[in-house]
Parts: C-alpha cells; structure tokens; sequence
C-alpha cells in the first residue's frame, strides 16, 4: 500500500476546495437568471423595483414551445477515433448507441432535455447501459441544479 505524503495530500485538498468553491460561485451567478427565467416559463408575476417584462407568460411557455418546435435536430451521441487502432472499437460503440436510440425511447428524452435547454441554456444527459437482465439502455436528463457546473 501506498501512502501519499502529507504536502502532497494537502495540495489535493487546496486544489479540490479551490474547485468546488469556483463551481458553486459559478452555478450562483447562474442560477439567478434560471429562477427569472423559470418565473416566466411557470407564469409567476413578481412586482420589483428593477425594470423586468411582465408579460402573463402562459405566453413564454407558448414561446418556449415555439422554440422547442424549431429545434430539429436529433440527439446525437458519437464517439471518435484519436487512434487508427480504435476504429473497430468506436464503430462497435457507434453502432450499439444507434440500437439504444431505438430502444430506449429516446426522443421523449431529447424533448425533455431541449426543454430545459430553452429555459435555462443547458442539457445535461447522463448515459450509460447495463448488462444485468440482457443489454438495457439507460439515457436520463440531469437537472442542471444537481449538477455542479453547467
């Protein structure tokens, strides 16, 4: 077993808080402008001193889907060769992600992360399969509140 010196340690630990701090101050200046946004999108009028629109948005929900309806392009997952020796591999998992498009339902999925990505300018995804009952796909829309930068 290997133990890491303290000042190494120590380092790692600097480096780690310096990066969760970075994120949470990042994911802060961001979330103001998603709760203005969510305000809209739910129709929850909020009377402030700063000049805001206050349009009764059951109209941006109508403009969000509008914007939903513009958005044609299919969720695309590919991976990429950065070797010649991994071309085999990478048209094996090309291949098994165009057959878990198709039975996992992924279009639901991709509308539900193109929603969010109207509203607040992000879709997150989280993708993988597993092999216990047979290949089962699994593609999931992460809230971008749970995630640390987004």
């Amino acid at each position: 077993m290997t133990t890491i010196k303290k000042e190494k340690r120590d380092l790692i630990i600097t480096q780690a808080l310096s990066e969760i701090g970075f994120a949470r101050r990042f994911k802060q200046g961001k979330v103001g402008n998603w709760k203005i946004n969510e305000d809209l999108y739910y129709g929850r009028k909020v009377k402030g001193e700063e000049a805001r629109a206050n349009v009764d948005l059951g109209q941006m929900s109508s403009f969000a889907h509008t914007i939903l309806s513009k958005i044609d392009n299919p969720l695309t997952i590919k991976f990429s060769k950065r070797k010649e020796s991994q071309l085999k591999r990478v048209e094996m998992l090309n291949a098994l992600v165009a057959r878990d498009s198709q039975e996992d339902n992924w279009d639901i999925k991709d509308i539900t992360g193109k929603k969010q990505a109207v509203i607040y300018g992000r879709a997150i995804y989280s993708y993988f399969a597993d092999s216990e009952y047979g290949n089962c796909p699994h593609l999931e829309n992460i809230d971008v509140y749970d995630f640390w930068i987004a």
